[in-house]
């Protein structure tokens, strides 16, 4: 994302600019045509546009204290305090200021020298605010202060003031620059905000200061009014439009974290899965070993070749416990030999009771043997669960393009509110004894072969389940169809 001071600060510049330039040129359109009568004039144009000022400086105020709600950096709460302090006493100032209100001759000068020490005031809030604790929301906080900044200016229209001279009138005038441009070197030097930042607050303070300057002499030239028009309009644009800025890269800082940390989640979440998985497997291939080894020690009776099945089984299993522990393989796909992938899972589930009917084809598809040895077993396990150990067929199909391997039960089947669910993690029945990881595990794995599982719709008791695996020719008229 840019930085303050790379392109977006100079997007928003000239953002700022064009949105002051448009705002004239309406303001000086709007002057000039009839209104029932006569053309609104200059006095209604500099009205008109120390309204929009104001306006724009408390939407400025409002974008500082989004920008700190989601930072919660200190200097930026008391700007965001000060700022909209500023705006709303600000409103009253030009009321007074433009003749919109009560504005006595004897209490201009007095007024004018409160906006000195209101201003000076806020800007010192801005300038000490590392050394400030907040203790308050900085929204109403600023709120509250203009208000008192306001009440204190309405008391004081009501004190039996005297008409200073025209000497103290004139420097009361310079005061108002003045503080502007001391306000702008106290900005300028608080190295708690960016270059960028400091900027755009040095500019707006100058300009605005100007435009209070300009707007206060009674009877003022025309041209010393379009200096306060053009003042507060360009000064309240960069201000808004920092402050704008600023609230947009915070959202949008913020919004990267959160994509940031759903990713970990995530990750995290599918790594929990995965060592489920593989537990939930292990757990079964243990106890299918642990049959097979009573078997083997405890019936004297099993012949040779038997015996022979279950010893090639157990190593070959325990091979892939041990090949399972270490993390599955992310090899590339190739040619399985089904036979030799499905008998060891056929010989282990038979050694636990399970009655299964199954018969070597000689079939070959794409994929990972371990892989496919533990999809199947997930099938047979869940099938021996549910079936009440009844009959299992495990069968092996050719279709187009795609070797499939069909297991089927006669057990009371899948209700139908649940199917749609079969493959989610931790989708299962209110009767089922099981977690929920099986199917889910067997669903992830078949998609990482780029293959497919599904749930077989049927009329009549069981369940029927279907891994299809592409075959070489299916493979390459996939890489042909890519290509």
């Amino acid at each position: 994302m840019p930085k303050p001071g790379g392109p977006l600060g100079a997007t928003e510049g000239r953002r700022a600019v064009v949105a002051a330039a448009l705002l004239l040129v309406a303001l000086v359109i709007l002057s000039l045509r009839d209104v029932d009568g006569p053309s609104l004039g200059l006095e209604s144009i500099a009205i008109m546009s120390a309204l929009f000022a104001e306006l724009a400086v408390l939407c400025a105020g409002v974008l500082f204290y989004v920008h700190w709600r989601i930072g919660l950096d200190q200097t930026k709460a008391w700007l965001a305090t000060a700022v909209v302090a500023f705006g709303l006493q600000g409103l009253n100032w030009f009321v007074l200021v433009l003749g919109t209100g009560p504005r006595p001759a004897d209490h201009a000068a007095w007024i004018a020298s409160y906006q000195i020490v209101t201003t000076l005031g806020l800007c010192l809030l801005i300038v000490r605010s590392e050394h400030l604790q907040v203790r308050q929301d900085p929204l109403v906080a600023g709120v509250l202060l203009g208000l008192v900044v306001t009440t204190g200016r309405a008391i004081l229209l009501q004190l039996p003031l005297s008409a200073p001279s025209e000497a103290v009138y004139t420097s009361v005038v310079l005061g108002l620059v003045l503080i502007g441009a001391l306000n702008t070197i106290a900005l300028a030097r608080f190295r708690a905000f960016s270059p960028w930042l400091r900027r755009r607050l040095c500019a707006t303070t100058l300009l605005l200061g100007l435009g209070q300057a300009a707007a206060f002499p009674q009877n003022a030239p025309s041209w010393l009014t379009g200096v306060s028009i053009c003042s507060n309009v360009v000064g309240a644009a960069i201000l808004a439009f920092a402050a704008f800025g600023l609230a947009r890269r915070s959202i949008q800082d913020e919004a990267e974290a959160v994509a940031v940390l759903q990713h970990r989640l995530q990750r995290a979440e599918m790594g929990h899965h995965d060592d489920q998985a593989r537990l939930h497997e292990l757990r079964t291939t243990v106890a299918g070993l642990s049959s097979a080894t009573r078997l083997m020690h405890h019936h004297s009776g099993i012949g040779r070749l038997r015996r022979s099945q279950l010893e090639q089984m157990m190593e070959a299993e325990l091979d892939r416990m041990t090949r399972l522990m270490a993390g599955r393989s992310a090899a590339p796909p190739e040619q399985v030999d089904l036979d030799s992938a499905l008998e060891p899972i056929v010989v282990r589930h038979l050694a636990t009771g399970s009655r299964i009917s199954w018969m070597r084809t000689g079939a070959t598809a794409l994929g990972r043997a371990d892989h496919i040895a533990e999809i199947v077993s997930i099938l047979l396990t869940n099938a021996q669960r549910h079936a009440a150990r009844g009959d299992v067929e495990l069968a092996v199909r050719t279709v187009p393009g795609w070797t499939e391997i069909v297991v089927s039960d006669a057990g009371p089947g899948i209700d139908r509110g649940l199917r749609h669910r079969i493959f989610e993690w931790g989708g299962q029945g209110p009767m089922s004894t099981g977690q929920g990881i099986g199917l889910a595990a067997a669903r992830v794995l078949s998609d990482d072969l780029d293959g497919y599982l599904r749930l077989d719709e049927q009329d009549g008791p069981g369940a029927t389940f279907v891994l299809g695996l592409p075959t070489a020719e299916e493979a390459l008229r996939d890489r042909a169809r890519t290509s």
